[in-house]
């Protein structure tokens, strides 16, 4: 969870920019701007909903996925709401018809938000099939389309074997098998770490 929250500051000035390299040696990772965005606010709200919601209800999917709901409104609709933070279109219509009527509805989408928020379902379970069925609920809230349900359960199923200490080329063939990701290695030894400028 933690490695998702600093991929997202780190990342967060080269979202929205023109920048796009695979050369890493051209990235500067800190930069004076970086900051946490909508995805962190996320990922808070699915660690609140599996430290508090999960054990008296596990085996009902709707109940499950209504409390995950009222965790986003929590975080993304109260909390976080005011700062300066760029939440999609389609996820802010969502929070605003969620408070003005009290029910939510997911929007079919298949964006990357449910693979960004889905880290700490991938520590909360074991075995990995525990680990994909709380994944694909964690995107079902917003995000039930196909897609938007691979990409959850594709990264929680990279982190859950990364906890356990499997190698990386094992994990790497196991979303490329059962995802159908073409992936590629990054090595630890390719990274570049500039420091942020002055």
């Amino acid at each position: 969870m933690l490695g998702a929250i600093c991929g997202d500051i780190l990342g967060s000035t080269y979202e929205f920019g023109p920048e796009k390299t695979e050369d890493l040696s051209k990235i500067s990772l800190f930069r004076r701007d970086d900051h946490f965005t909508d995805d962190t606010v996320s990922t808070l709200a699915v660690a609140d909903w599996l430290l508090h919601d999960i054990a008296d209800d596990s085996y009902d999917d709707e109940r499950l996925k209504d409390k995950l709901a009222r965790c986003f409104m929590m975080y993304s609709g109260k909390l976080y709401r005011d700062r300066e933070i760029a939440y999609g279109l389609s996820y802010v219509g969502w929070l605003d018809q969620f408070e003005s009527t009290g029910r939510h509805k997911p929007y079919n989408s298949f964006g990357n938000g449910s693979a960004m928020r889905v880290s700490p379902v991938a520590w909360a379970f074991d075995p990995i099939e525990e680990v994909r069925r709380f994944a694909k609920l964690s995107a079902d809230v917003t995000h039930d389309h196909p897609e938007g349900e691979k990409g959850a359960e594709a990264a929680a199923s990279a982190v859950f074997p990364a906890r356990k200490g499997f190698a990386k080329e094992s994990i790497l063939q196991y979303v490329r098998r059962v995802f159908g990701y073409p992936l590629n290695q990054v090595l630890l030894k390719d990274l570049v770490f500039n420091p942020m400028p002055k």
